[in-house]
């Protein structure tokens, strides 16, 4: 088949095929034990509701601190400018706390990989979508800012080998797709592209690649809001693969 003619679908790991909230709480609460001090005990229901607001480790400690200064608040609905805005007042903090978070993460991986794996899982309804999706799709890919090796060895424990473009290529999705499409030899209109959050969305729209966002992820009823006023479509899981047969006649170059 010619490149002109193929389809490839390019998804987000973390929120999308993968359920690591539970993984990332306790390498969180470890390294904050370890760098500040034990924290609040019960923070893990209100670190779950401030998921959405994450893109990379360094978010975990800001996270952790909101929860800790009210576990019970819902930061579902916590304002997106704050958050960033204390990713810029905190910037050193982060990046101390992102560090020793990407460093415990890989030494549990390698050395207590059982109790690594227990945290987390995939979404078994996605899983299920697999088969119809790469019957639909000639190549299916991962864009993550996840490790490429933590992201390849989970996707091997549930049965699935996928090219992977991770956070040593880029961490901007919008890069992410440009090396996907010099490496596959593809142009973006051939490629959709689904996240769980918008912002990430709004980093490849431009590239020309049409985008969904995938309900079933870390992202709250006003994001999905969001993301439809901004024209993208907020896909469930049940029914992934016939909605994406449906758009992409319109919105994909077809083989026929």
């Amino acid at each position: 088949m010619s490149s002109a003619m193929k389809r490839v679908l390019a998804l987000d790991f973390d929120g999308v095929i993968w359920d690591s909230v539970g993984e990332c709480f306790v390498m969180a609460r470890r390294v904050y034990t370890e760098m500040y001090g034990l924290p609040c005990s019960d923070l893990e229901a209100a670190f779950r509701r401030g998921r959405w607001l994450v893109r990379t480790g360094g978010d975990f400690l800001l996270v952790l601190q909101l929860a800790m200064a009210d576990p019970e608040g819902d930061l579902t609905h916590f304002s997106k400018a704050q958050f960033e805005q204390l990713q810029v007042t905190k910037a050193a903090e982060c990046q101390a706390f992102s560090q020793e978070f990407y460093a415990l993460r890989e030494k549990t991986r390698d050395e207590h990989w059982k109790e690594w794996i227990s945290f987390q899982q995939p979404y078994p309804l996605l899983l299920q979508q697999f088969a119809p999706l790469q019957a639909l799709f000639d190549q299916v890919v991962v864009c993550t800012t996840k490790d490429t090796k933590s992201a390849q060895l989970l996707l091997q424990s549930a049965g699935l080998d996928l090219p992977i473009y991770g956070k040593e290529l880029a961490l901007h999705k919008g890069d992410q797709i440009k090396a996907l499409c010099e490496q596959h030899g593809v142009e973006p209109a051939q490629i959709f592209f689904i996240d769980d959050l918008v912002e990430n969305l709004d980093q490849v729209r431009p590239s020309g690649a049409a985008c969904g966002l995938a309900a079933w992820g870390y992202n709250t009823a006003a994001e999905r809001d969001r993301a439809r006023a901004e024209g993208y479509p907020v896909l469930e899981v049940f029914s992934l693969a016939q909605d994406l047969k449906s758009m992409l006649v319109e919105q994909c170059p077809s083989p026929g």
